[in-house]
């Protein structure tokens, strides 16, 4: 970036071009701002990824974040958030990878509430599969009507 390398026995005080002299005009803007969050309940959401073991409830892949631990998502099928203002509830909630959080976010998934059938916009992979729900894991089908008519609509 138009500066030449030092020498092995070039010290900092031997260059014409210092770091902050070449960034100084550089620096981005910055604001402050205040922002509301909402605040999940965690120990649902622990209890939840370890009722799965970090397996994705629509493509049963499992993620590791080291060598003995797993990495996953809980999605909230009605969002919590403005203007949704869906529950902190394991009824509302599902522990997917990333990808399919995503697309679940943006309305590229939906789930039969009455069959569990999975239906997925561009991935014939998941399309047809069924949601593994585990017996002590109960989904309100509302949500899922909810996120189906709201979301993906």
């Amino acid at each position: 970036f138009g500066t030449t390398p030092k020498s092995p026995t070039q010290t900092d005080d031997d260059t014409s071009d210092s770091v902050s002299d070449t960034y100084s005009t550089v620096d981005p803007e910055r604001t402050t701002t205040v922002r509301d969050r909402i605040l999940r309940d965690q120990t649902l959401v622990a209890e939840l990824k370890s009722q799965y073991d970090h397996t994705c409830q629509i493509c049963a892949h499992r993620l590791q974040s080291a060598s003995d631990t797993g990495y996953s998502e809980v999605h909230h099928i009605k969002p919590l958030g403005d203007p949704h203002n869906g529950p902190d509830i394991l009824e509302n909630m599902l522990v997917l990878c990333p990808n399919h959080h995503a697309d679940f976010n943006n309305g590229m998934l939906t789930v039969n509430p009455h069959t569990n059938t999975v239906n997925h916009a561009y991935d014939d992979r998941v399309s047809g599969t069924q949601l593994t729900v585990h017996d002590d894991h109960q989904i309100n089908a509302v949500f899922l009507e909810y996120h189906n008519n709201r979301i993906a609509e």
